[in-house]
């Protein structure tokens, strides 16, 4: 990974990096680039490598003037081990040499001075080197990046590597800040390649036994602790095999049964492949699309990236952002209210969650959820809830996507009342939580009472305009982070899930709440993505369903004995 800092001082390199390393969470953090002179003997395009970083800029102001009080951070000794006994460097700079010498940079092993001064005079270069006879040259960044690794709850470690640009006097100029470039980037990756340390990328863990799993789920029920987030994957459930092609009425559409029958109906955008050949087509792609790769056979295709922002063009905020153009925002909606506008069936995903309140509470256990969370536009979740005998009682919170309110969450309680327009996300109080549960609609809805406006996220600028106004009630939020959440239909392989997670997950004390997701067949990135975020990949095998798993889940909810009531003294 490669950082690109800008002009920036002590400061702004340290906060640089403090936020690279949140994110990224590395091991080592190398800081690469140009610095001047600091001394003889330490010519134009030789290398320095810093056995550690001098901030020279603090000093204490006296009647006999400024008495300099540097600080300093040493080198991580692993990498500084390391790297002075890496083999000889004698690989080429791929950029001539300004004076057209045919000459190879030195190397010195030496303290690299730092501060927010740009240095372009003789005297005062050689003021800052008085203090330190080891200093070698002088940069801007090295001791912000030398601080934020340090500075960690768990340091991380650091080396800063610098080619010689100017010698820091009036003679500064841009002509060898290329070649110096080139030296200390070429240095770095002969460095790399030596593999001085061992890499820290996480393996891909191996899902998680069924039966330790659906412990943990009945556990997480009985205790009142679990949070359903439900994807449009859902709505996959219980559909025979015979009617795998989508129809409006028959069952509720998933984004891709969405995208398939708009782009039958309306065309698809003229640029848009509908399949592209693979000059690698080998032995091993064609095993990897039968699903018949070995145990001991990896394979990545070399065009899988291009393939995958090509096939996303299909996807349905993009295709929808397509058919808003010619149709127009209302002729969308328009199309979007039939197609949503039906009764669709409820599957056994929809009444599994619908009925377990009222299970629990028979066997007298808390709540066992008190929030649910659907991407989903369709009102089959909330249809589920009011079907049971008697009808489970729900509040709705549904995002407002169009309008003066844009951007706001709606909360229509299950008593009569009219709904009400969440001004305040962070003190709304008014929901039911502990009494019944909560169904969060993330994306929007679809309208089903007359006199209602559908108000759903659907393009591409929706959802835009979604990641900079979207405000979700505190105490909502405040769930979401501090139970166990259960994903199932859920993708977050897909661009537009990935910042709502983003948003939700930002905080959440990772070790404190286990969390699950139920996937058929993950891809390599979303695995990647899920187990960086500490959430367990549940594989089901390939011959099992989203139906298989479920059914097991309400047979061991149907088991959990009848809680003993406490006797009031």
């Amino acid at each position: 990974m490669v950082t690109q800092l800008p002009d920036a001082a002590i400061v702004d390199a340290a906060l640089a990096v403090s936020d690279t390393i949140y994110d990224w969470e590395p091991g080592s953090v190398l800081m690469v680039g140009i610095a001047g002179a600091a001394k003889e003997g330490v010519q134009l395009g030789d290398l320095v490598l810093g056995r550690g970083v001098c901030y020279y800029g603090r000093g204490k102001e006296t009647v006999d003037g400024t008495l300099p009080e540097p600080q300093y951070y040493s080198a991580d000794a692993t990498l500084w081990d390391r790297v002075i006994s890496v083999p000889k460097w004698d690989s080429p700079i791929p950029i001539i040499r300004p004076d057209g010498e045919d000459v190879r940079p030195k190397t010195h092993y030496e303290v690299i001075a730092s501060s927010e001064r740009v240095i372009a005079n003789a005297d005062i270069r050689d003021e800052i080197a008085a203090n330190n006879r080891k200093i070698a040259a002088i940069e801007m960044e090295g001791y912000g990046i030398s601080a934020a690794t340090f500075k960690k709850y768990r340091p991380v470690r650091c080396l800063v590597i610098r080619a010689i640009s100017d010698l820091a006097d009036a003679s500064k100029n841009d002509e060898w800040q290329p070649y110096a470039a080139a030296v200390a980037a070429e240095f770095t990756k002969y460095f790399l390649l030596d593999k001085p340390l061992e890499p820290l990328n996480r393996p891909t863990p191996k899902p998680l036994q069924l039966p330790t799993h659906y412990k943990q789920v009945e556990t997480a029920i009985t205790q009142g602790q679990l949070i359903p987030f439900l994807g449009e994957g859902i709505n996959l459930c219980d559909r025979p095999p015979e009617n795998s092609e989508w129809h409006p009425g028959l069952y509720p559409p998933s984004d891709s049964d969405l995208a398939d029958y708009l782009a039958k109906t309306y065309g698809t955008p003229p640029f848009i492949k509908e399949k592209i050949e693979c000059p690698n087509y080998q032995e091993l792609c064609k095993k990897e699309q039968a699903g018949k790769l070995g145990a001991d056979e990896a394979f990545i295709c070399p065009l899988f990236v291009n393939q995958r922002l090509i096939g996303e063009r299909k996807e349905l905020p993009y295709l929808s952002e397509y058919l808003d153009l010619i149709l127009g925002s209302y002729g969308l909606y328009t199309e979007l209210h039939e197609i949503f506008d039906r009764d669709y069936q409820p599957n056994q995903v929809h009444e599994f969650f619908a009925q377990l309140p009222s299970i629990m509470q028979q066997k007298n256990y808390p709540l066992p959820y008190q929030l649910i969370v659907t991407t989903n536009y369709d009102d089959t979740l909330e249809r589920a809830f009011k079907a049971i005998k008697p009808p489970q009682p729900f509040d709705l919170v549904s995002y407002i996507a169009k309008g003066e309110n844009r951007g706001k969450f709606l909360h229509q309680p299950y008593a009569a009342g009219e709904p009400v327009v969440i001004e305040s996300p962070n003190t709304y109080d008014k929901f039911p939580l502990g009494k019944h549960p909560v169904i969060l609609k993330l994306y929007g809805a679809v309208a089903r009472t007359s006199g209602q406006e559908d108000n759903f996220v659907i393009t591409e600028d929706h959802y835009m305009d979604y990641l900079e106004k979207v405000n979700i009630p505190t105490s909502l939020v405040d769930l979401m982070r501090k139970n166990h959440i259960l994903f199932l239909g859920f993708d977050l392989s897909k661009w537009k899930n990935r910042f709502i997670f983003r948003r939700i997950w930002q905080d959440r004390p990772l070790d404190e709440c286990k969390s699950w997701v139920v996937r058929e067949k993950p891809g390599k990135l979303e695995k990647e993505l899920w187990s960086n975020n500490n959430v367990d990949i549940i594989e089901i095998p390939l011959e099992s369903s989203l139906l298989a798993y479920i059914t097991k889940l309400n047979e061991l909810v149907q088991a959990i004995p009848q809680k003993a009531q406490a006797v009031s003294q």
